[in-house]
């Protein structure tokens, strides 16, 4: 729990910050809205990204008659294994897919049907394909080759705000 107080209030809050369970760091006034930021990408940004993928889900079983809203349902087990392997594992062993695995063919196939179904969806596939082989590269679980071939896929998909 990031606090921005001087001593004595800091010594309070951090026995309060460990009293619930958290573990207390401090946080200087100029690097606050950081410290803010990485709490939104971590936690509302997450459950957004969750509801994304759930709508998605939905639209590739829809047709089959399968009840719709049950995406939360399917993917939160997924969710929560790729939590735990973040936890356990780090980031980097805990990342799977196609742009750890360098699989060129299925991120065209995800961007031509982004683009088809969900095409407001594409940029943020494409922002989080970017971290990600960023992470895959960085690890040395991608060749360089593979890394540009990709990287330039991304880059060039067709983006709408819309």
């Amino acid at each position: 729990m990031g606090i921005d107080a001087e001593e004595p209030l800091y010594n309070e809050l951090a026995q309060l910050a460990k009293a619930i369970g958290s573990w207390p760091i401090r946080i200087q006034p100029d690097n606050r809205i950081m410290y803010h930021i990485s709490a939104v990408l971590a936690g509302g940004s997450i459950a957004a990204i969750i509801q994304v993928a759930s709508e998605l889900w939905g639209a590739s079983v829809e047709s089959s008659g399968t009840e719709s809203g049950l995406g939360n349902h399917a993917l939160l087990p997924l969710v929560k294994s790729t939590v735990e392997s973040v936890n356990r594992f780090g980031i980097s062993d805990a990342l799977t897919g196609p742009f750890v695995r360098g699989d060129k063919g299925t991120v065209v196939r995800h961007l031509e049907a982004l683009s088809s179904v969900a095409p407001n969806m594409v940029p943020l596939y494409c922002q989080l394909a970017l971290a990600q082989l960023s992470i895959a590269r960085a690890t040395g679980k991608l060749t360089m080759q593979r890394y540009r071939e990709i990287d330039e896929i991304v880059k060039s998909a067709p983006v709408s705000y819309t």
